[in-house]
């Protein structure tokens, strides 16, 4: 999580959306910088709520613009089991390591749950970010970025996970994947309209600035 109190903007590390070499891009712009998985990197909006009072009351920051980025609901589940399959991880963080999971399984239990929870709650039908920006119009991101910030070099790659397992391909994976979208809940089934929605609108748009998610919705 990046908290800019100069330009008035939190952004929020949704998992395995990018967020990495979004970080070390801005990070040293950035009066609060929380990096670290383990100090809260992946910090959630709603859980930022209580630090956002505060900052309001205490540093005279009136308002911040929420931003995060956003995956395919699908695409994610597979990242994140190729991401947690790798063999070091074995060693490293055991429970933490997917390598022995059936992937089908793996599937099945994530699809049970809503995929945009990260900014999105469900029972509330409610926003909790001002901007979703899809991981296929990052370009976006960095020109705000860019302008906030004044400047030209763009995003690096980081942490990038290749899209496979030692055991099943990339066809493999997202021919399982789609497959088991019969079995997935109603929740799971409106977080990718959600999800959709903004991408369609992304797509649309005739500029290279990031919506704000109340045009959209």
């Amino acid at each position: 999580m990046l908290v800019s109190l100069e330009h008035q903007f939190a952004f929020f590390s949704n998992p395995k959306c990018a967020t990495t070499s979004i970080e070390k891009y801005i990070s040293k712009y950035c009066e609060i910088s929380i990096t670290s998985t383990k100090l809260g990197k992946h910090t959630t909006p709603k859980n930022f709520k209580k630090l956002e009072s505060f900052l309001k009351t205490e540093c005279n920051t009136p308002f911040f613009k929420k931003i995060c980025t956003a995956r395919d609901p699908v695409k994610k589940i597979i990242s994140w089991y190729t991401y947690r399959s790798r063999p070091r991880l074995k060693s490293k963080r055991p429970k933490r390591y997917l390598g022995e999971t059936d992937f089908r399984s793996f599937c099945r239990s994530q699809m049970q749950r809503c995929p945009v929870s990260f900014y999105y709650e469900n029972v509330a039908n409610n926003f909790l970010v001002d901007f979703v920006v899809p991981i296929d119009h990052l370009s976006r991101l960095e020109t705000f970025f860019q302008n906030k910030f004044s400047l030209k070099h763009g995003f690096s790659k980081k942490n990038t996970s290749n899209i496979e397992t030692p055991q099943l391909n990339t066809s493999q994976l997202h021919e399982i994947a789609l497959s088991e979208l019969n079995n997935a809940s109603t929740e799971f089934h409106k977080g990718i309209e959600i999800y959709t929605t903004i991408l369609d609108h992304y797509n649309k748009a005739n500029h290279d600035q990031i919506i704000r998610i109340s045009k959209i919705f």
